[in-house]
């Protein structure tokens, strides 16, 4: 205890005692080139960006440390940023006896003793919160469009200041409305003008990132992803799926955090999801949205049409966030009768709208940046049948079916064919009845194992005599990353498998008329006319036995009569 109460004493008298001595050089601080270099951030290198350099300090630099410092008094205003500097709260006790920039540089010098006896650790860190708060004050009172160097950083490149004079120096990301990636936080640096050799300093700046996943109902290539509590696995979520009409199907919205989340005290935070418009959006209250798991606080749900929108306000007041943390957004949409058959299918796509400066108080509208869309795609099939002739293929009108899932549910479809439903029972459930073509269309049917069963033959047809099998197989592929979204990629094959269980033909998928990819299949049912199959528990010929019997005994009664009276004359 007495060696901490030491400690502390030294310290307080190092900072109070600062600006009483006037050192000659500031070397705290990074020394190299007439050229600096700025590398943009990974993940943040979506759009161009402009630095600026200000000069805060001349001077001339010697064996790495700059000497001679003295403000620069046009680009500083030194009078305001003395005041500042000694009237704010966090820096007031640094600057207090501060008259001159030589001061100011003693106080950014400043040591304070360390944990260890011995030891000393800078007030003023590289990249510590002192030090960036100290550079929001000089930023604060610089004078008007007065600016050493600028230059634009294009996509993926760095940027390229040229500073011909020694100094300590402000640089600032100008870039103007940006609309994608964050701006950098501020740079302190002092700059040797004379050397041949280039400072390289990486962008302070990082973005989060946005995906939207959709579950399938079959096995797919499960979606899995790191937040604050390790690795996390979502069975059956991924980039596409397939689902019947009236379906409702399952999204989630996966949005991380940038790197640099340590550095802004608040940070906007929104979801833009947009749904095809053959969903019909889900309410408010079905929407969920969590924080690493845990149901999140401050998020506002607004749905308009088919955009939903999740905004944090501020994620940070209330929520633990961390740069890994993730949040969720997760709801089911259904999928309706306006839905695209086949390609191109239903696309859905989100997009994030996050803060992209450190310095915004949390007062009043921030400046905000929106990542690149993400998208997901939703198809759903159409099954064609038609009825005819097993000898002249003509077609025949008014069978009846019904069609049967996986799962023994029934399908309903309205007027037109479009699934509306499945149901329990055969009663429940949608007589399909073919036209004046011999055809009957179910559409908006996912992929999967269907029995199609005739409960009722066209007028002089025999009735099928067992169910007919029909595999409706597509062939999709999840977890691609296309740099344009093209629906032919997601869904690349469709066939349809028959199975009558009796000698009935079927087309090969691909075959004639068949549609295959483009989301439609068709296959035939034949009937037969008339029968010539044997019957039992019927009269038979019977009846014709019996009468032949009594016509004979009848002939023979009558013979017998008329030979009597033959005799009798």
């Amino acid at each position: 205890m007495k060696k901490t109460r030491r400690f502390a004493s030294l310290a307080t008298a190092a900072i109070l005692a600062a600006c009483a001595v006037v050192p000659a050089t500031m070397s705290a601080l990074p020394v190299s080139a007439q050229t600096v270099t700025i590398t943009q951030a990974t993940g943040n290198a979506e759009a161009d960006h402009t630095y600026s350099a200000y000069q805060i300090f001349k001077g001339t630099v010697v064996d790495g440390a700059l000497t001679g410092i003295d403000w620069n008094k046009d680009i500083v205003n030194d009078g305001a940023l003395l005041t500042a500097l000694k009237g704010d709260t966090q820096l007031g006790k640094y600057f207090a006896n501060c008259t001159s920039a030589a001061e100011v540089a003693a106080a950014l010098n400043a040591k304070v003793a360390g944990t260890e006896e011995g030891t000393e650790t800078s007030v003023f860190a590289n990249n510590g919160a002192l030090t960036q708060h100290f550079a929001e004050l000089v930023k604060a009172n610089l004078k008007d469009n007065v600016t050493a160097s600028a230059t634009s950083a294009k996509n993926g490149t760095s940027a390229e200041l040229s500073i011909t004079a020694d100094g300590y120096y402000l640089i600032v990301d100008d870039t103007a409305n940006l609309q994608t990636g964050a701006y950098s936080r501020y740079i302190l640096t002092t700059v040797d003008a004379d050397s041949d050799t280039t400072l390289s300093i990486a962008q302070k700046a990082s973005s989060p990132t946005v995906v939207k996943k959709v579950k399938e109902n079959t096995d797919v290539d499960d979606y899995t992803y790191t937040d604050a509590r390790g690795s996390q696995t979502d069975k059956d979520y991924n980039d596409v799926a397939d689902y019947n009409i009236g379906d409702a199907v399952p999204f989630k919205l996966y949005g991380t955090m940038p790197s640099t989340i340590g550095d802004y005290e608040h940070y906007r935070y929104i979801f833009h999801d947009t749904l095809g418009t053959q969903f019909t959006a889900p309410a408010v209250g079905d929407v969920t949205v969590k924080v690493d798991g845990k149901n999140a606080v401050g998020a506002t749900v607004a749905i308009a049409g088919n955009e939903i929108t999740v905004t944090f306000a501020d994620i940070k007041d209330g929520n633990t966030i961390t740069a890994s943390s993730v949040v969720t957004v997760e709801y089911s949409a259904v999928l309706n009768k306006t839905a695209q058959i086949g390609l191109s299918g239903q696309e859905n796509a989100v997009k994030l709208e996050y803060s992209n400066d450190s310095y915004w108080d949390g007062s009043g509208t921030p400046t905000t940046s929106k990542t690149p869309e993400d998208k997901v795609i939703v198809f759903t099939y159409e099954l064609d049948v038609t009825k005819q002739d097993s000898v002249t293929d003509k077609k025949l009108k008014d069978a009846e079916f019904n069609l049967k899932n996986a799962a023994d549910k029934y399908a309903k479809v309205d007027e037109n064919g479009y699934v509306t439903g499945w149901v329990d029972s055969e009663e429940a459930g949608s007589t399909l009845k073919s036209d004046e073509n011999g055809l009957f269309k179910v559409i908006g049917l996912d992929d999967g194992t269907y029995t199609l069963t005739e409960t009722k033959a066209p007028t002089g047809y025999n009735l099928l005599n067992a169910p007919v099998t029909l595999k409706l197989d597509a062939t999709t592929a999840n977890g691609q990353n296309w740099d344009v979204f093209d629906a032919t990629k997601a869904l690349t094959d469709l066939t349809l498998t028959v199975d009558t269980g009796a000698a009935q033909p079927a087309k090969t998928p691909g075959e004639g008329d068949s549609f295959g990819k483009y989301g439609v299949v068709e296959t035939t049912v034949l009937n037969t006319s008339g029968s010539s199959l044997p019957s039992t528990g019927g009269i038979g010929t019977t009846i014709f036995y019996v009468a032949g019997g009594v016509l004979v005994v009848g002939a023979g009664v009558l013979l017998i009569t008329k030979k009597r009276a033959k005799d009798a004359q």
